[in-house]
């Protein structure tokens, strides 16, 4: 009878003498696991990094904004916040850094003969305490700017850097549509998402904004704020939903037209569809890797038919069925195991790229996956190993040696 020793050895001695092919059988197992890798890493270092910016808002953050449903949308069916719901915000006790925000122009900034297609924000000097983002040149904007509609504005630093100010931009002026701006300050880095700049933009003062997009009609705005004792969240919660229903003209029973949410909220929302989209596309390559089971089960397959007679001359020699199909087994599960910690291997080093080029950071593979992965390749060379194992241990000594 074959020692478990003598099982590995013959094992990896046939992995080895059809080397290519083995390579070729676990290429499904190597591709599988390195997607699975690949998104589970992305995705986490994404929902990291968004969750770190809605912690950034507060717990005691809040953002008012128009909503409308799905069917609306696609009738052309727009809803939005009224200049009166504001007026209702700052007249709750306990509500403070009021900031509403809109998008006055989609037009390109231009200096010098330079262009930025930058982001333009319109909003209040309570922006930067709410969205926790302060210059690191100059000065934000202030109150007295908004009130006396001064052509003013905080840009960017990759804004600052496409407009090719190489040396220092305050005081400098760019053209927001057919109007001049001084630049009097420069916020601070946010970095990239997803290899998209969050610093090229341009805020400018709330009514400099309104006068650009003209009175004649209300912004598109949303509003955030805090709440100046977090035991009065709810509270402030529950009143601004009645008032806002109310100046909305929302009978009872209608759904609400607008969103009032905390960062906590915002997060958890985040988080779950960020949950749902990462066990779909674990899903769509989970595919690969039963695949590359099949692949796996039909190669040993072939391997049992032309190892016949060397299964003869081992059963003659005394090996027995158990011996058999441990060996075939072994060799299955070795494929599948060397395929996954291949697949391991080349998902981190896609993750590292995807860093690299993304501009994503501190991409890293979570433990649990990578065990996963391994458990998962054991698994799928046990499944998909027993039945040419089987076949192998099931045949007649007098017989294997016959075949030809």
């Amino acid at each position: 009878m074959l020692s478990l020793y003598e099982i590995f050895r013959l094992s990896w001695l046939s992995t080895r003498k059809n080397g290519m092919r083995s390579v070729l059988t676990a290429l499904g197992l190597i591709i599988g696991v390195a997607a699975v890798i690949t998104v589970v890493s992305v995705m986490d270092a994404f929902s990291n990094r968004i969750t770190a910016k809605f912690e950034s808002l507060g717990n005691n953050g809040l953002t008012l904004s128009a909503y409308t449903p799905l069917k609306h949308q696609i009738q052309g069916r727009l809803t939005a916040l009224k200049a009166s719901d504001l007026d209702i915000i700052k007249r709750v006790s306990g509500v403070r850094h009021i900031t509403p925000v809109f998008f006055p122009t989609n037009g390109a900034i231009k200096s010098n003969g330079y262009e930025s297609f930058s982001q333009v924000y319109a909003t209040t000097e309570y922006y930067q305490d709410v969205n926790q983002n302060y210059p690191t040149q100059g000065r934000f904007i202030n109150r007295t700017d908004n009130l006396k509609r001064r052509k003013v504005v905080v840009l960017g630093v990759d804004t600052v850097d496409e407009l090719k100010f190489h040396d220092d931009p305050i005081g400098r002026y760019v053209q927001i549509e057919d109007e001049w701006f001084k630049v009097i300050g420069v916020q601070q880095r946010k970095g990239k998402l997803f290899g998209l700049s969050q610093d090229s933009f341009a805020i400018i003062p709330y009514e400099t904004g309104r006068s650009i997009a003209g009175y004649h009609k209300e912004p598109q705005f949303f509003v955030q704020f805090s709440v100046a004792d977090l035991n009065q969240l709810e509270p402030i919660k529950r009143h601004l939903t009645r008032e806002i229903r109310k100046n909305h003209q929302l009978s009872k029973g209608q759904q609400n037209d607008f969103k009032l949410e905390t960062a906590e909220q915002m997060m958890e929302t985040f988080n779950s569809i960020s949950e749902g989209v990462t066990f779909v596309l674990i899903g769509m390559v989970g595919i690969s890797l039963v695949v590359g089971g099949v692949g796996i089960m039909n190669i040993m397959l072939v391997s049992v038919t032309e190892r016949t007679r060397e299964i003869g001359i081992q059963k003659a020699l005394g090996a027995q069925p158990t011996n058999i199909l441990l060996q075939f087994l072994v060799e299955a599960v070795l494929l599948s195991v060397t395929g996954g910690a291949l697949g391991v291997i080349l998902g981190l080093g896609l993750g590292q790229l995807v860093e690299l080029f993304s501009g994503i950071e501190n991409i890293e593979a979570p433990t649990w996956a990578v065990l996963l992965s391994f458990v998962f390749s054991a698994t799928v060379g046990v499944v998909f190993g027993l039945i040419p194992a089987a076949k192998a241990s099931s045949l007649h000594p007098i017989e294997a040696l016959r075949f030809e």
